[in-house]
């Protein structure tokens, strides 16, 4: 009997894994289990779906069939519980359990919410997925107001989608300037004067101090402001998802930590890509995770 290899995340890190595994090993069992519905996508393509430029077939970049012929087992839906390193095992739903000998870790991250007064009110969305993009949008359609909070590239990518959709926009940014990483001042400005000839407006340098509504977010209130919001959509970075690994005991910084052959604490477990932290740093960048799970 062959090796039993299992990839948790079906983004690029995980796909990535995946194929390596194949390519290296013919005869070894390659599974691949993924939570979302959808198999390896574009997220970067999240904006034109929100906007309704394209469908979520659109999205994917392999299909089903190109796992199929590769001999990679690819279960989507599907999220892992546990894992039992001594055993060698992962649990997933139901109490079933797959054996592996080696084990890659490709969780990927979350939407960062910044801990706002009001963060868990419905209406209040953070996109990662494509089932976060077509709730925001499905909110956005009958919204007369949507506040974006965030100035960064995807939160103004997403804005500009929203627009398209409808309901006034309004990007609320700390920073002093648009994108900051990326312009100085001059360059922010002209950046915004383009959005604002497009119908969005700014609060720049501008602090939350809490989203309010009962059943469903109704306005975000800031230091001497209130804006109505029908919709609020929170771009405020990733954190990378490790709660599997913290569990099971591997160890765990902002990422899940690994050396330079991408093993963790962990006897036969490796991880990759945005759940991952080498040298003191979570990359959270598209090369970086195809390279690690290549690794």
């Amino acid at each position: 009997m062959g090796k039993q290899y299992i990839v948790i995340g079906t983004g690029p890190a995980g796909v990535a894994g995946a194929q390596a595994l194949r390519e290296n090993d013919p005869d070894g069992r390659v599974l691949l289990i993924g939570d979302e519905s959808l198999p390896f996508y574009s997220r970067i393509r999240l904006p034109e779906f929100l906007a309704g430029r394209i469908g979520r077939d659109d999205l994917v970049i392999r299909k089903e069939a190109w796992f199929r012929d590769r001999g990679v087992e690819l279960r989507l839906g599907t999220r892992v519980e546990g894992l039992d390193t001594e055993a060698r095992r992962v649990r997933l739903p139901g109490g079933a359990f797959e054996a592996y000998d080696a084990l890659l870790l490709a969780t990927g991250a979350r939407a960062n919410i910044p801990p706002f007064e009001g963060r868990e009110t419905p209406g209040v969305t953070a996109i990662r997925t494509a089932e976060d993009t077509e709730a925001l949008r499905e909110a956005a359609v009958k919204a007369k107001n949507v506040v974006a909070i965030g100035g960064g590239v995807l939160g103004l990518e997403m804005a500009n989608a929203l627009l398209s959709l409808g309901p006034k926009v309004t990007i609320v940014e700390v920073f002093p300037w648009l994108l900051p990483r990326q312009l100085d001042p001059e360059g922010g400005g002209v950046l915004q004067k383009i959005l604002e000839d497009r119908g969005m407006e700014f609060r720049l340098d501008a602090k939350v101090g809490a989203i309010e509504g009962g059943d469903h977010v109704t306005a975000v209130r800031l230091g001497d402001e209130t804006l109505p919001a029908d919709a609020v959509l929170v771009s405020a970075g990733i954190a990378s998802n490790t709660s599997l690994a913290r569990e099971a005991g591997i160890e765990v910084g902002r990422g899940i930590v690994i050396d330079d052959s991408t093993a963790t604490s962990a006897p036969g477990v490796f991880a990759a890509g945005d759940a991952a932290e080498y040298g003191g740093r979570v990359f959270g960048i598209w090369p970086a995770a195809d390279a690690q799970g290549k690794g």
